[in-house]
């Protein structure tokens, strides 16, 4: 698996959790796509 797919997968999964428990599609998306962008930036 290449490691960006790996990234990918955790930021999905982070939006998965965090609309389960909050029920809010706006702060998982946001929340999802800071997530992804910290990863691809702080990841070599």
């Amino acid at each position: 698996m290449n490691p960006s797919h790996s990234i990918l997968l955790i930021a999905i999964a982070g939006v998965v959790i965090l609309h389960i428990w909050k029920r809010n599609t706006l702060l998982s998306l946001a929340a999802g796509t800071i997530l992804y962008m910290i990863f691809i930036r702080c990841l070599p």
